[in-house]
């Protein structure tokens, strides 16, 4: 009884994680990323330390900082990030 129960559980589990899921895209929209180092009693700062944008299949791309990260060696986490969302992602 036991192994047949087994079976039946075995073959169910088996025959779900066949069927297709649907496939979904990562995030609706392209959001892009500034990143700013804010350390520094004065003005804002005027160059970024990082520019990145999260595209519609979920990948990242861009230079430098990453979003919401700090600069290299600085114990402080003296970043900052600027979100701007992009083009809406097509289905």
């Amino acid at each position: 009884m036991v192994r047949k129960l087994t079976s039946i559980v075995a073959a169910l589990t088996l025959a779900a994680a066949l069927i297709p899921a649907p496939q979904a895209h990562a995030i609706n929209r392209e959001i892009h990323y500034t990143v700013w180092y804010v350390c520094v009693f004065g003005p804002s700062p005027t160059e970024p330390i990082g520019e990145w944008t999260r595209y519609c299949d979920g990948s990242l791309g861009g230079w430098g900082v990453l979003p919401n990260e700090c600069a290299p060696g600085n114990p402080d986490h003296c970043c900052e990030t600027d979100v701007v969302y992009g083009d809406i992602c097509e289905e």
